[in-house]
């Protein structure tokens, strides 16, 4: 790789980001494949059985630069699908998508109004798709950055961190929080 990847390996597969592309190795049949051709891809994919989901600006608003829409790709018929859609005048900027059983989440980052004074304008939510419902939700809303998103075995992980004043200085704290991701 000439990029710097994160690998994600489930089974006999691998997923990587490289070039604006997200690429599938298959170990059985040594075989590399290139699963979006856009160049647009704007995160580390995430597998999970027969499914894959990325961040991608190929959709995204030209507003910001920064925005993204996320996308999930069916192994089996090699179907990409946009799961967002961002106001052509609020650009999303989305981070850290997981996917998992039948859940996707990521993190989204929102200008709006002032939240709290020292950070103003900026609010984070954590979002999710079910695959089956075929609907997004709001799982988390904290208007502090998180990231770190996960899914495992039915459940979101993820890092938030909260402001504290220790001994005259602002400091940062913070941890990881699990929230049960309902069936349906």
């Amino acid at each position: 790789l000439s990029d710097w990847a994160k690998l994600r390996a489930e089974g006999d597969r691998l997923v990587f980001a490289a070039g604006g592309d997200v690429w599938l190795y298959t170990h059985s049949s040594e075989r590399l494949e290139n699963l979006t051709r856009t160049g647009s891809v704007r995160s580390d994919p995430d597998l999970s059985g027969e499914r894959v989901a990325w961040l991608d600006a190929r959709d995204a608003p030209p507003i910001d630069e920064r925005a993204t829409e996320v996308y999930a790709m069916d192994l089996r018929d090699r179907l990409s699908t946009r799961l967002t859609r961002s106001q052509v005048d609020r650009p999303v900027r989305r981070t850290d998508v997981s996917i998992g059983d039948d859940w996707l989440a990521w993190i989204e980052v929102a200008r709006t109004a002032q939240v709290v004074s020292w950070q103003p304008g900026l609010r984070s939510e954590v979002r999710g798709y079910h695959l089956v419902a075929r609907r997004e939700v709001l799982l988390a809303v904290e208007p502090l950055p998180r990231q770190g998103t996960r899914i495992i075995d039915g459940a979101l992980y993820f890092n938030c961190w909260v402001p504290t004043l220790g001994w005259g200085l602002n400091t940062v704290d913070g941890g990881t929080h699990r929230l049960a991701l309902p069936t349906l």
